[in-house]
């Protein structure tokens, strides 16, 4: 998604806790947290929820689909991809008359403003969303929060052994990111796939981006990201780290340090036996009581 020119945000999380907060040393066990926003001039929105910081499902837009993270989550549970669009055009509405009745103009430096969910079918209670709003300038107004970038393998890594780079992007917002992936300094397109913006319970966002790869020694990778907080694009590196081979001489003095062990056994083992020895010879020799 592009970062570049205006952005306008209608936002709303809902979490439910299936336990009470924490409140005279209870605490909550899990949290279901429904999010989803709705931005301008791109015109895209996204619908999701999370159940203890892990996606269940989101509803893919354009398709007009739910879009389940795992496959097996669909095998027991349904959700219509109709009641996310229209909340989303909820969003639209809120934000566009939120857009016309506020004092607040666009710009370019990132800032963006937050609506809340009403009833489209009546003009004024989305004019209560504008009234809300407008006392509450800290809520409206929000200053983006640069990410914390983070690179690391799927499993440990083997030459030659397909495994998958993942660049966990957190702790941001708003919810617009430009990733790339690069090898050896070039753009890579191929076989990458990515999580939708997944909430935070402190109301920033996080994200999962992935590469297929094959390691080789000669190559190196980069994650490429930008967002209105960086002030240039920043970039996590990846390369393949060969185990360092031991010394000779600190191989030399494992070996030993293990030969001694050992001996150190077998000389400890061997006075116990005898010593067990002697002792059934001395219980022989004075006969039965």
């Amino acid at each position: 998604m592009p970062i570049n020119g205006v952005l306008v945000l209608g936002f709303l999380i809902v979490a439910f806790l299936m336990c009470p907060q924490d409140s005279g040393g209870i605490k909550e066990e899990h949290v279901i947290i429904q999010a989803e926003f709705y931005m301008k001039p791109d015109s895209s929105g996204e619908f999701m929820f999370d159940f203890d910081g892990d996606e269940i499902f989101h509803v893919d837009m354009e398709k007009k689909e739910t879009v389940w993270r795992l496959e097996e989550f669909g095998r027991f549970a349904s959700f219509e991809a109709q009641g996310a669009l229209a909340n989303i055009a909820v969003d639209k509405a809120n934000l566009d008359i939120l857009i016309k009745h506020s004092n607040h103009t666009t710009n370019t430096n990132g800032n963006f403003y937050t609506t809340r969910h009403w009833n489209p079918n009546v003009e004024t209670d989305a004019l209560a969303c504008v009234t809300f709003l407008s006392g509450r300038p800290n809520f409206c107004h929000v200053s983006p929060e640069p990410p914390e970038v983070t690179v690391l393998s799927n499993s440990p890594v083997e030459l030659g052994e397909p495994n998958i780079l993942i660049c966990f992007i957190d702790k941001f917002s708003a919810p617009v990111i430009n990733v790339t992936w690069l090898r050896n300094g070039k753009p890579v397109t191929t076989g990458v796939s990515e999580t939708v913006f997944l909430p935070r319970e402190d109301h920033l966002f996080r994200k999962f981006h992935y590469l297929p790869f094959l390691p080789l020694v000669e190559d190196v990778y980069d994650c490429k990201v930008k967002h209105w907080g960086l002030d240039e694009p920043l970039l996590k590196h990846w390369e393949f780290d060969a185990p360092t081979p031991l010394p000779e001489t600190t191989e030399n003095v494992v070996c030993a340090l293990g030969l001694v062990v050992g001996l150190v056994g077998i000389i400890v083992g061997t006075i116990f036996i005898i010593k067990g020895m002697r002792k059934v010879n001395a219980g022989e020799r004075r006969g039965p009581l």
